[in-house]
């Protein structure tokens, strides 16, 4: 799950003077803190970070019942409480649990894992490691938490599922990046980006653009990872699924797995 200022600027005006006054009012905001704590508190309500029960949505299809669960990164304790509740009890029913986290495959040496990751920081315009630093209260690194806010990161997976039954179906670090690469070019790393360590507080090397950022956000880290998980999913034996995916995903994913069941 990734936020951004952006979202908040998603308006349409019909008059050029009202632009302006707009414009004139946002950027005041954007020049208080207290102004940006209400914009992250408004979007944390938005996309679901302070709920405390999980979400069960449910496909029925011809030949499979497909449970999806959102998932989010950062969120109340009772929240992750309940997503080891409802995993353990549709495991109980015989689904079959699958769950998202990408994949470091073992035939990458650890210099080469590495590398990926910092083009894929290259790439993202981030080098933030953790969505929540729950020592100083800080969203991405940088966003201050509104006063009273108590959350946590997504624990690790199992914390909440039953690994030694349950699958991660999600897609390979490297694969990410070479498609993109096919598509948009090689990302070829700096001395200082070679230089700089992984991960690094104090990374100050270039970025691609915004426009190849948004491009990787929606084409691969979007579209590719449900394509490919939908296609896990029906080629799945089980006809009982049940999928802890990022809440993102949800209608790209179920738009894949609905065309499927027609």
């Amino acid at each position: 799950m990734f936020f951004s200022w952006a979202s908040f600027m998603n308006l349409k005006f019909k008059t050029m003077p009202f632009i302006k006054t707009s414009i004139k009012l946002l950027v005041t905001c954007f020049l208080h803190s207290s102004c940006k704590v209400m914009l992250l508190n408004h979007a944390l309500k938005k996309y679901g970070i302070y709920e405390t029960q999980a979400e069960v949505k449910m496909i029925e299809g011809a030949d499979k019942h497909i449970a999806f669960i959102p998932m989010h990164h950062i969120g109340k304790r009772e929240f992750y409480n309940s997503i080891k509740q409802v995993s353990d009890s549709l495991q109980n029913k015989g689904y079959s649990i699958f769950y998202e986290t990408i994949i470091i495959p073992e035939y990458l040496s650890k210099q080469e894992e590495i590398t990926y990751r910092k083009k894929i920081r290259k790439i993202m315009r981030t080098d933030a490691t953790t969505y929540l630093d729950t020592i100083n209260n800080l969203f991405m690194g940088k966003h201050k938490l509104p006063r009273g806010v108590e959350l946590v990161n997504q624990p690790a997976n199992d914390k909440l599922y039953d690994v030694a039954y349950a699958k991660n179906i999600d897609v390979y670090l490297d694969s990410l990046v070479i498609k993109f690469e096919n598509r948009y070019g090689e990302v070829v790393l700096s001395e200082c980006d070679l230089n700089s360590p992984y991960p690094s507080e104090n990374h100050n090397c270039e970025y691609l653009s915004r426009d190849l950022s948004k491009a990787f956000m929606e084409e691969f880290a979007q579209d590719y990872r449900n394509r490919h998980i939908a296609e896990k999913v029906m080629k799945t034996k089980n006809n009982k699924i049940a999928i802890f995916y990022g809440s993102a995903h949800y209608s790209g994913l179920m738009e894949l797995l609905s065309t499927n069941e027609e």
